[in-house]
């Protein structure tokens, strides 16, 4: 749910979306989520190159309190002080540098093929 209703900001103007949808029988941690989801995605949208405020450790552990079954709140944070973090993010950066120019090199030979 939260995930569509972020891609509506994607497609339609804000007025246009706050004006049409309607939440009902929601929970209020819902409404409150999906506002926060609705903040991010606005602010992405104004600046897709602007680093997203990292969660403090009291935001986190609230966080996690509130959600017990949830394992991807529950594992968030356990890479935070591993020594070899930045490196696996390097690493995995070069990675994507590289398959994006096996991608470009792919789509340059296919359209020197319709030439």
């Amino acid at each position: 749910m939260f995930k569509a209703i972020a891609q509506l900001y994607e497609n339609f103007p804000s007025e246009q979306i706050e004006k049409s949808l309607e939440f009902v029988d929601i929970l209020q941690d819902d409404l409150e989520l999906i506002s926060e989801v609705v903040e991010v995605k606005k602010n992405y949208l104004k600046d897709p190159t602007a680093p997203v405020k990292p969660m403090s450790e009291e935001e986190l552990e609230k966080l996690k309190k509130e959600n017990p079954d949830n394992p991807w709140i529950q594992n968030a944070g356990i890479f935070k002080d591993d020594p070899q973090f930045d490196d696996m993010l390097a690493d995995i950066e070069a990675y994507r540098r590289e398959l994006d120019a096996e991608m470009e090199a792919y789509y340059d030979s296919l359209d020197g093929q319709n030439d």
